[in-house]
């Protein structure tokens, strides 16, 4: 009776361990996708940069310079990685990506690509801006092609926006995290990394 007991113990440690490793602790890993245009030949163009998934449908939003003025909407392609620049390449169609007023484009993944999406946790969307001082978190894939997601913390500057919603914040990016998500403590999407 006593071994029987023990093994239970450890099956239900076990699984319970397993039930811990398949929680991502961090859900923002889940959500970003490597943003690499490439042109009518296949070659990169450019340096990529990172893009955020909005929900279980598919659709990403990036910043428009990282697509940039050169891709050829008609003959070149927009591939994402999932969770890391060397998984897989998605091919991603551009939705949209023409008002020259704001540094961002749609792009949209079949649903069936990226298994993930059915259990990710989405960000809120948030149509209200914080205020000036609100700690705040971004995320994306710096350009070192060695190098994994990162999340870094700093805090809102501005109350104002600066021209075309841009806001000011103290989060210490780095090249590559563009178009990656800015979000609060509870998870709401409040904008994505444009410059560093």
């Amino acid at each position: 009776m006593k071994r029987r007991r023990l093994a239970f113990a450890a099956l239900s440690t076990l699984a319970s361990q397993a039930a811990l490793a398949q929680t991502p602790q961090e859900p923002w890993r889940d959500l970003l996708v490597y943003v690499r245009p490439k042109t009518p030949g296949g070659a990169d163009l450019g340096q990529g940069g990172t893009g955020v998934i909005l929900n279980s449908k598919g659709f990403i939003i990036t910043a428009k310079h990282v697509i940039g003025d050169a891709f050829d909407p008609v003959r070149g392609e927009i591939t994402v990685s999932h969770r890391s620049k060397s998984s897989y390449q998605i091919t991603a169609r551009l939705m949209d990506c023409t008002d020259s007023r704001w540094d961002i484009c749609i792009l949209h993944v079949s649903s069936d690509a990226l298994p993930a999406l059915s259990t990710a946790k989405y960000f809120n969307l948030n149509c209200a801006m914080p205020v000036a001082g609100t700690p705040l978190k971004a995320a994306g894939f710096p350009l070192d092609p060695w190098s994994p997601a990162i999340e870094v913390e700093g805090k809102l500057q501005t109350q104002a926006p600066a021209a075309h919603f841009k806001y000011y914040m103290d989060l210490r990016t780095t090249a590559g995290m563009s178009g990656g998500p800015v979000y609060s403590a509870d998870y709401s999407l409040v904008g994505i990394v444009l410059g560093k």
